[in-house]
């Protein structure tokens, strides 16, 4: 965050344009279905395919077309993969990040929920605001997001287990709702509830594992 800040912001100096830009070349067969070939950092290291297309989500694209010999013979006008309209109106939409509990506003990418590089659009129903962890999570982290039938998002575990953009909600409905549900798992909240029977003392480790391992590993009684 610091080096985007100041890359974008700082060094009046600077007059460089694009000046914040990170370069990935990729071939276009391994952005869609993980060929042998080129994916990696100009002038760095490689990265795997799955970082490309994340990275590709929500970035300007230019095209090359080689010739035989693997030499440039075309470029193509650098273009935006989300259009500034489409993003405007998925920004209205989703007001920041839309995996389950998260909503936060700030480092925020637009994801194709399929890829286009695999045939996905640019259509609404296909793309969502995530902030960069949860982005990557989707990406790299075997995570899945998709729309359903409410309007609203659903996120898949690697697993299969499907967490709904709403379930957090039900639990927060009103104002004693958490109370509610501690009530009903049998814990009474009250207002001396989280001071400790401690009297300052210093704590022993020893003794601390002890106890934990005879909470786990009790006595047999003859």
């Amino acid at each position: 965050m610091m080096a985007e800040s100041f890359l974008a912001n700082g060094a009046s100096s600077r007059t460089a344009g694009d000046r914040y830009q990170i370069v990935v070349n990729v071939d276009a067969d391994v952005l869609a279905d993980n060929s042998e070939g080129t994916c990696e950092l100009d002038g760095g290291p490689s990265i795997c395919p799955e970082t490309a297309r994340r990275l590709s989500c929500d970035a300007s694209i230019v095209e090359m077309t080689e010739d035989e010999d693997t030499q440039p013979r075309q470029l193509a006008k650098r273009t935006r993969t989300i259009p500034p309209s489409i993003r405007r109106a998925v920004h209205l939409r989703d007001q920041g990040c839309r995996f389950p509990g998260c909503g936060s506003r700030i480092y925020v990418d637009v994801h194709h929920i399929k890829h286009w590089a695999h045939g996905g659009t640019h259509e609404m129903n296909n793309i969502v605001e995530l902030c960069w962890h949860h982005h990557r999570l989707v990406h790299e982290g075997g995570w899945g997001i998709k729309p359903d039938d409410n309007g609203s998002f659903e996120a898949i575990k690697p697993d299969g287990t499907v967490i709904n953009e709403h379930a957090r909600d039900n639990h927060i409905s009103h104002g004693r709702a958490i109370e509610q549900i501690n009530k009903a798992n049998g814990m009474g909240i009250e207002s001396e509830t989280c001071i400790p029977n401690w009297y300052g003392d210093p704590l022993n480790l020893n003794d601390i594992i002890s106890g934990l391992w005879y909470v786990d590993h009790p006595p047999e009684l003859n």
